[in-house]
C-alpha cells in the first residue's frame, strides 16, 4: 500500500502545533521594530537599508498572519494525528426522532489513544445515546467545549489497545436520537474539521412515510457555513433511500436539507438570530 507522503512527513504536525503560538507573537514583535528601524533610516535617507528593513516588517506581518489562521485551525483540530479512510452512514428519520448507524475508518498518522467527537441535536430531548458497538473501545464524554456552545455532546471514544502509526480500524457508532415534540430541524450536517482529513463520505437517508420529503438538497458549506454550492439528490428506488457520495477536501462541511409541501428547508438569510445560531452550528455533526 502506497504511504501519502503527508504521512511520511507527519512528525512536523508537532512543530506546527507549536509554531504557530509562539511565531505570532515573534512575528508581531519583529515587524514592529523593523518596520520602526525602516522608517528611522528612511528619515536619516539611508534608502537601501530602510527599503530592506521595511520589507522585513511586511514579511513579518504575513508570518504573523499565517500563523493565527494556523492557530485558529489547531483550536478546531480535535484529532490531529487521524485521517477518516471513509465515513459510511445509515441515518433513519421520522417523526420521533432518528437513528444513526454509522460506520467510521480510521487511520492513524501515529500513536493514538482516542477519537473525539460531537453532535448537537436540535430535538426536543436530551435523553440521547451514543453506542460503539464493537469492542475496540468505549465512549465517556468528555469536558464541554470552549465557546459557549454547551449544547454540543462531546464525546471520545478511547481505545482498548492505542492505535500504532499506519494502522487501520473500523469502528461503528449508533446514535439513538429521541424528538418526541417534533422539534428537530430538517437537516442533517456533516464536518471534516476535527480531524487531519477525510477520503471518503457515503451516506444514505432513509424517511419513514409519515415525514417523506418532497425535495432534498445537498449543500457546500465554506469555513463559515455559508452554502456555495447546493444540488438536489435524486431518489434511488433500489436503495430507497437518498444517497450522497463525496470526496471532501480538508476542512469540508456539508448540510443535507429536505423540505415538505408549503414547508421549506432552512433558510440562513431569512431567518431569525436564534435560527440562525441553529444554522450555523449544524443541527446534527454525525462526523465532528
Amino acid at each position: 500500500m502506497a504511504i501519502n507522503w503527508r504521512d511520511r512527513l507527519s512528525f512536523l504536525s508537532d512543530f506546527l502545533e507549536v509554531f504557530p503560538y509562539i511565531s505570532s507573537g515573534a512575528a508581531l514583535i519583529v515587524s514592529l521594530l523593523t518596520t520602526t528601524t525602516g522608517i528611522t533610516l528612511s528619515s536619516l535617507k539611508i534608502f537601501p537599508w530602510a527599503i530592506a528593513f521595511i520589507g522585513l516588517g511586511i514579511i513579518g506581518i504575513i508570518v504573523y498572519l499565517l500563523a493565527s489562521k494556523r492557530r485558529t485551525q489547531l483550536s478546531i483540530l480535535r484529532n490531529r494525528d487521524i485521517i477518516i479512510d471513509q465515513d459510511d452512514l445509515d441515518i433513519h428519520v421520522n417523526k420521533n426522532g432518528r437513528f444513526i448507524e454509522r460506520r467510521v475508518t480510521l487511520r492513524a498518522l501515529r500513536h493514538v489513544e482516542a477519537y473525539r467527537f460531537k453532535f448537537y441535536w436540535t430535538g426536543s430531548s436530551e435523553d440521547n445515546k451514543v453506542i460503539c458497538r464493537d469492542t475496540d473501545g468505549y465512549i465517556a464524554q468528555t469536558y464541554p467545549l470552549l465557546g459557549g456552545h454547551l449544547q454540543w455532546r462531546p464525546y471520545e471514544l478511547r481505545f482498548h489497545e492505542p492505535m500504532k502509526a499506519n494502522e487501520i480500524k473500523t469502528i461503528t457508532l449508533r446514535y439513538t436520537m429521541r424528538d418526541p415534540r417534533q422539534r428537530a430541524l430538517p437537516y442533517h450536517s456533516f464536518s471534516y474539521a476535527h480531524v487531519h482529513g477525510c477520503k471518503k463520505l457515503v451516506a444514505r437517508l432513509y424517511f419513514a412515510d409519515e415525514v417523506k420529503p418532497d425535495v432534498v438538497y445537498l449543500s457546500h458549506l465554506d469555513e463559515n457555513d455559508t452554502p456555495k454550492l447546493r444540488r438536489v439528490l435524486a431518489f434511488d428506488i433500489k436503495l430507497q433511500a437518498y444517497e450522497i457520495n463525496e470526496n471532501p477536501k480538508a476542512g469540508q462541511k456539508f448540510s443535507v436539507e429536505w423540505e415538505w409541501t408549503g414547508e421549506k428547508s432552512i433558510q440562513r438569510e431569512d431567518s431569525s438570530e436564534a435560527e440562525k445560531f441553529i444554522a450555523t452550528i449544524q443541527g446534527f455533526d454525525s462526523a465532528n
